[in-house]
C-alpha cells in the first residue's frame, strides 16, 4: 500500500494519515514510511524489515546514514552539516541516543501507532519515538544502517528553514517535556 496525498500538506500529516489509512484498510503488523523521494531507496525494506523481525522486543527499526564501510552514503556537504547540528541539539534536547532520526526509512508495529495528530509539521520521526518512549518504556527502537542514501535535488529542506527546524524543535520539547 503506498499513500500519496493529492497536495503537499507537510510530512507529519501525510505520515499521520497513511499510518492510520494503513491500519483501518488492512490489517498490517508492521507498517513504514519514507521520504517522497526515496532518498532512502524501497531496495532498504527488506534489511529492516528482518531488522525488526528479529527482535521480538523491538517496536521501531529506523534506518540510518551513518557511514560504514560497506554502505553506500552520499549526502551534500551543508546537508550534512546542518544534519549534524541538529542531530545533536535534539540528541542533547531529548536525551535520544540516535546517530540519525532523519534518514526517513522507517518501520513499526501498527499497534503502536498513536491516533493524535502529530504537534510538529516536519519532526515527525523524533515524534513517533518520543510516543512510543512513552508508550511503550520497555519498547526497543533500533537504529540499522542503510546500504544505501542519496541527496536528491529539489529536496524541500532549504539552509533558512533553520529558523523554522528550531521552532519546530522548541513546540515539540515544550509538549514533550513532562510526558516521560
Amino acid at each position: 500500500l503506498i499513500f500519496k496525498n493529492p497536495i503537499n500538506l507537510c510530512k507529519a500529516n501525510t505520515i499521520y494519515q497513511g499510518l492510520i489509512l494503513a491500519q483501518t484498510w488492512a490489517p498490517f503488523a508492521i507498517v513504514g514510511y519514507w521520504d517522497a523521494d526515496l532518498s532512502t531507496p524501497l531496495e532498504e525494506i527488506p534489511l529492516l524489515l528482518t531488522s525488526i523481525l528479529e527482535k521480538p522486543q523491538c517496536i521501531l527499526v529506523m534506518g540510518s546514514r551513518r557511514n560504514t564501510h560497506e554502505n553506500q552514503i552520499h549526502p551534500r556537504f551543508w546537508r550534512h552539516i546542518i544534519g549534524s547540528g541538529f542531530a545533536t541539539i535534539s540528541s542533547l534536547l531529548f536525551s535520544l541516543p540516535y546517530y540519525d532520526t532523519q534518514c526517513c526509512g522507517n518501520l513499526l508495529h501498527a499497534y503502536s501507532i498513536c491516533h493524535k495528530p502529530f504537534i510538529s509539521r516536519w519532526l515527525v520521526d523524533i515524534e513517533i519515538i518520543l510516543r512510543l518512549r512513552v508508550s511503550f518504556p520497555q519498547g526497543v527502537i533500533r537504529e540499522i544502517p542503510v546500504s544505501s542514501w542519496v541527496y536528491q535535488m529539489g529536496s524541500s529542506l532549504k539552509f533558512w528553514d533553520i529558523g523554522k527546524i528550531i521552532n519546530e524543535l522548541r513546540k515539540v520539547y515544550i509538549y514533550y517535556k513532562y510526558k516521560k
